[in-house]
């Protein structure tokens, strides 16, 4: 078949006709220590991929479909756990050995301190609704990238307010389930108070 055909009747695989892909390899972690070390590793053995900020060749959305809904889960638990100011819930989608970067506010280390930072500073966000969306999912073996993007809305001294941000998250899988091993924020311009109302 030519490059570029159509696919020919009794062709089910997607893409039929076209060059396969071959598969990148997944190279045991470094002896370095934290979990976005290890994953830096393994993309520089695996060859060209998405950085933070990064226009690479490869797609946005890399592994199994199972692990990628799985991940897509752990980003809609953490968003509702915000909206309902739930701390456990919240808690819950951490790994214990957590790194939490906020430019302005500092690196947080360790889940106990991480969530009690969130609870402190949930006081000031009594009514806040938190949204957050997926940008990229690339998973390698028990450890993935992800890139997510957030929007908060909230009331401070009677005027309402909306942020921009974006997530590089490193996660990890534990026990089967997926967890966020690292967090780093970094704020978007904010829109005006104008255009939030409109």
């Amino acid at each position: 078949m030519k490059l570029g055909a159509p696919p020919r009747r009794g062709d089910l695989s997607f893409g039929a006709g076209y060059p396969a892909r071959p598969p990148r390899p997944i190279v045991a972690s470094d002896n370095g220590s934290s979990p976005s070390h290890r994953l830096q590793a393994n993309r520089r053995q695996a060859g060209p991929s998405t950085q933070p900020g990064e226009k690479g060749a490869s797609m946005p959305f890399e592994g199994s479909f199972e692990d990628r809904l799985a991940l897509r889960d752990l980003l809609d638990a953490y968003a509702d756990a915000v909206n309902r100011a739930d701390s456990e819930a919240w808690a819950a989608t951490w790994d214990e050995g957590g790194r939490w970067s906020l430019p302005g506010f500092g690196i947080f280390e360790g889940k106990a301190k991480i969530v009690d930072t969130w609870r402190a500073a949930m006081r000031a966000f009594p009514d806040i609704v938190f949204r957050a969306w997926p940008g990229s999912i690339e998973v390698h073996g028990e450890t993935a990238a992800m890139r997510s993007y957030t929007e908060e809305v909230f009331l401070r001294d009677g005027t309402l307010h909306r942020t921009l941000g974006i997530y590089d998250d490193v996660c990890r899988q534990i026990d089967g389930r997926w967890l966020f091993a690292e967090r780093r924020f970094r704020p978007l311009p904010q829109l005006s108070r104008s255009e939030v109302q409109s």
